[in-house]
């Protein structure tokens, strides 16, 4: 699994846990995983110029529970 995939993974289960995947357009919390030789940093932006500015490859799109969530991931 690469880098990007294991952080999406991470801020599923964390916003799962928490619940705020349960509530569309609720908060939700972003995750950093400082592992052993690698870390992830996975959020859901809320501004519009984070998604613009982000350099390709870092924005994943990921459609869950009939919603489409844009997550920044590295």
């Amino acid at each position: 699994m690469n880098g990007t995939d294991e952080g999406v993974s991470a801020w599923i289960t964390i916003n799962f846990l928490t619940g705020s995947l349960k509530t569309p357009g609720g908060s939700s919390v972003g995750m950093l995983d400082l592992g052993g030789g690698s870390t992830q940093i996975a959020f859901l932006p809320r501004v519009e110029g984070t998604l613009q500015a982000s350099p390709p490859g870092y924005l994943t799109a990921l459609r869950m529970f009939n919603r489409t969530y844009k997550l920044y991931s590295y």
